[in-house]
């Protein structure tokens, strides 16, 4: 007895291109020089490389997790099947409590959001740049907690700014508020 599935594609294209993309930037970060300074712990080529790493491994899971949609369709049910199959499919479907299906729009808006933080990057500085990027970003996941994405996104901003600037010296775009951290 064959049942029949219905099959979405996307997850996992969207793993196929994750995974090419990662490749991408594996290969075009092999092209960076290592760094001129003899005691550096990081060079350029570790950032590309790191991004290459954990993308192509999160293009994994997600392959891993949908592998299925690759595999070849079973036959058609038969009409009696079809009554049974999909109650069990509306109750397979059922997401756990408190958890809604995922909006594809708020996908998009993460990438105009992403696109925007790298427009005003430089212009705003590391800290409110990263302070609105990460704003919008957990609204966006997380609308009912306004006051908990607004701390966690200038704590963030701020500790991240400190580590790379007085931990690790590197120079991040200060911005208007460069007098003021």
């Amino acid at each position: 007895m064959t049942r029949a599935r219905t099959v979405d594609w996307a997850p996992a294209g969207l793993a196929i291109v994750v995974l090419a993309l990662a490749g991408f930037i594996l290969i075009g970060g092999l092209g960076i020089s290592d760094s001129s300074y003899s005691n550096a712990v990081l060079s350029p080529r570790d950032f590309p490389f790191l991004i290459g790493l954990l993308m192509a491994g999160a293009g994994a899971v997600l392959l891993l997790r949908n592998a299925s949609a690759l595999l070849p369709v079973k036959a058609p049910p038969t009409p009696k099947e079809e009554s049974s199959e999909a109650t069990a499919a509306a109750s397979a479907n059922v997401l756990p409590a408190g958890r809604e299906p995922q909006n594809p729009r708020i996908l998009v808006l993460l990438f105009v959001l992403l696109l925007g933080y790298i427009l005003v990057f430089v212009w705003l500085g590391y800290v409110l740049s990263t302070f609105l990027f990460l704003t919008g970003a957990a609204m966006l996941l997380a609308p009912k907690r306004p006051v908990r994405n607004v701390v966690f996104a200038a704590a963030l901003s701020i500790a991240v700014y400190l580590l790379f600037t007085e931990a690790l010296n590197v120079l991040l775009p200060p911005g208007p508020l460069g007098g003021l951290i």
